[in-house]
């Protein structure tokens, strides 16, 4: 059945405005981020501003758990990926691994990076944490949407299955690229949102307290991968999210009240 014009407009007009709510939002984030770059911050003179810190403790547990949530559904897409390269296929598994450590590199990468940025951008004083702080907000509260939107992670799954099942139809060095490059899609984002995550921690406990809560978040990432690659152990996955999300939660109420702190102290 040919469908009618009427029901073909809005498919087409989805992407266009999607895209345009995106940019808007983009818009009105940077400026926003512009406006607390340059404000003033009152009677309190910026250099003498102390920002509200968390405990030790409590930058070690954030950090455990946003690292842990988002290896979790690095594992889960992983796996849900790789499910079905049997038989002649197992072969073609390597490659999807290699496009994962690859993720995992670049993720390292991308931290060192957006801290030269920071360094750049440290005369901004206790301004930076609040401005990093807001972004670190914003983008947990993206994921949360996602997290409670079904609709989220069939769509994001369902492109990597789309992408695989057209892959194994193919053949050639092409292939091979392609392999590699969904390896590394469906890790990288996740490492890459937790780079973004950690700066805002970073920035108020330091570098070594940070990286014992990644160590801790990359442990239990890797206890889940062993359960699911190498023992091929069926784990609670939604159950695991669920909680992970409720603690990502407590996390982003953690990190609001520390925001607010810093702004109130900057006038």
């Amino acid at each position: 059945m040919v469908p009618s014009p009427t029901a073909s407009v809005p498919l087409r007009r989805m992407p266009s405005a999607r895209l345009a709510w995106w940019v808007g939002a983009l818009a009105v984030v940077s400026g926003l981020v512009y406006l607390m770059a340059t404000a003033s911050t009152g009677p309190l003179d910026p250099t003498e501003a102390t920002p509200g810190s968390q405990s030790r403790g409590t930058v070690i547990f954030n950090s455990a758990i946003i690292v842990f949530r988002e290896g979790l559904e690095a594992v889960l897409i992983f796996a849900a990926v790789t499910a079905s390269f049997l038989g002649a296929n197992r072969s073609r598994r390597r490659p999807v691994v290699l496009g994962a450590t690859a993720a995992f590199a670049a993720t390292v990468l991308t931290w060192f990076l957006v801290q030269a940025l920071l360094d750049v951008a440290s005369p901004l004083g206790p301004r930076l944490e609040a401005i990093t702080g807001f972004l670190a907000i914003m983008i947990l509260l993206i994921v949360l949407n996602r997290f409670v939107h079904k609709v989220y992670w069939s769509e994001w799954i369902g492109r990597h299955h789309r992408r695989r099942r057209t892959l194994l139809a193919s053949s050639g060095g092409a292939v091979t690229l392609g392999l590699v490059a969904l390896g590394f899609t469906s890790v990288f984002r996740e490492g890459f949102e937790s780079v973004l995550f950690l700066q805002t921690l970073e920035l108020q406990a330091g570098t070594p307290t940070v990286l014992k809560g990644v160590a801790i978040g990359l442990a239990g990432t890797a206890v889940v991968g062993a359960f699911t690659f190498w023992l091929h152990t069926k784990l609670p996955y939604r159950r695991m999210l669920v909680l992970t999300g409720v603690l990502v939660g407590v996390v982003l109420v953690v990190m609001t009240g520390g925001t607010a702190l810093t702004f109130g102290q900057l006038g």
